[in-house]
């Protein structure tokens, strides 16, 4: 996901590593028992709820107040990552994660070992290894719909 972040960045199949994140945007999650969330990360967090599918439209839950949170998030609302020159690279943390620890902006504790990992990545493009370590069809480009802001 690193390298398609790097070359391809419409090619990502993980929505968690972009800014900001697809929860909320293109794709929730709907729990055993009805309510809307962003994204499965949020099931735990009530306050996220967008609505009950059994009583509130799809539509709605996407224009609630904790939808319109998560996708208000982006990596240049987080302090200690505004600046970071890998930052539309990495996508800035889960917020999900990052709300569970207490703080939804601020830098995940893997930050350092993410930069190395792109860092490790732009050595591979270099070194013209690509081709190599994408899955067949990777670099396609993919097509998505935004229609809620």
């Amino acid at each position: 996901n690193v390298i398609l972040a790097i070359i391809s960045p419409a090619a990502r199949r993980m929505m968690c590593d972009i800014s900001p994140c697809g929860g909320g945007r293109t794709f929730l999650t709907i729990t055993a028992n009805g309510d809307m969330v962003p994204c499965g990360e949020f099931i735990s967090f009530k306050e996220f709820s967008g609505g009950n599918i059994f009583k509130t439209s799809i539509e709605k839950a996407m224009n609630s107040k904790p939808f319109k949170t998560i996708r208000a998030r982006t990596v240049e609302k987080i302090d200690e990552c505004s600046a970071c020159d890998f930052r539309h690279i990495c996508g800035s943390p889960c917020p999900a994660e990052m709300y569970a620890r207490g703080n939804m902006y601020r830098k995940a504790e893997f930050c350092g070992f993410y930069k190395e990992m792109i860092r490790y990545a732009f050595k591979l493009i270099a070194e013209d290894k690509v081709p190599y370590l994408l899955r067949e069809g990777s670099l396609q480009q993919m097509q998505y719909e935004y229609r809620y802001a």
